[in-house]
């Protein structure tokens, strides 16, 4: 379902770019995906720049704060979870093992967020939508297909059931390695990846509360965390390799071919 009009809490339902060169950031997302912008004006003077495909949201980019960026932490997306109440999720963050980085607040009328991170120190955002429900198409060329943890807590995925109501299941592929998917009523919402060589690197707490005080400007430096898949239609030639799979195209071939072979189809 490429457009969207609401999200079951636990999908994944935006994604945002912090960076220190904003104007340089649309331009190359602008090339690359065709993507337009809608600049709207922050209270503390910053632009959040909404980016369009066509008539629908897709994603935003916005200048890093100064916060992060005397932290000297690098350009990052940051990707928000869909949750029916943000209070009653972030309600469940410590008992699940995480923490509360910035209690629940308002941004305007476009709905209310917390900021979190899971046992592993991975950063997320909780959005509870009002007007702004997240990205209006997704799974097109242009927009974000995909999104994975990457962690070296093997505990993290627990703490997603526990505070979203995720389900989880092994993805039994020699060529993902350690790899869980992300379930929401039975439909691939991500994945996640324990690789024990990955370490978080979070931001000192006063940094990062001081970081969330606004929207944008949230997030930490890490080496582990969430990150988002976008794709682009490109031309094929008999000479060009193909890309890389993802995990839910590995999904549903070998679900497609576990059919053919029981003679389903």
């Amino acid at each position: 379902m490429p457009v969207r009009t609401s999200y079951l809490q636990g999908t994944p339902n935006w994604v945002d770019l912090q960076t220190t060169d904003q104007a340089g950031a649309k331009a190359f997302y602008e090339g690359l995906f065709g993507w337009t912008f809608n600049d709207l004006p922050m209270p503390d003077g910053a632009v959040y720049s909404m980016a369009d495909l066509g008539d629908e949201q897709v994603a935003a980019i916005a200048p890093q704060s100064p916060e992060l960026a005397a932290a000297g932490a690098p350009p990052m997306w940051n990707t928000y979870l869909a949750v029916d109440s943000v209070d009653d999720a972030a309600g469940q963050v410590e008992a699940a093992g995480g923490q509360v980085a910035m209690a629940p607040f308002d941004i305007t009328d476009a709905g209310r967020m917390a900021f979190v991170l899971d046992p592993g120190g991975a950063a997320v955002a909780l959005w509870q939508a009002n007007k702004h429900i997240g990205a209006t198409l997704v799974n097109e060329p242009g927009t974000v297909m995909w999104n994975e943890l990457i962690t070296s807590n093997s505990a993290a995925p627990k703490f997603y059931e526990r505070v979203l109501g995720m389900t989880t299941a092994p993805m039994d592929d020699p060529t993902m390695g350690p790899y869980t998917l992300f379930m929401v009523n039975g439909e691939m919402v991500g994945g996640t990846f324990t690789s024990p060589s990955r370490t978080p690197t979070p931001l000192p707490r006063r940094s990062l509360n001081s970081a969330a005080r606004s929207w944008p400007g949230r997030s930490t430096p890490r080496s582990a965390g969430w990150r988002s898949l976008l794709t682009r239609r490109t031309p094929r030639s008999a000479s060009s390799s193909r890309r890389p799979a993802s995990p839910a195209e590995l999904h549903w071939r070998k679900s497609r071919a576990t059919a053919a072979r029981d003679g389903q189809e």
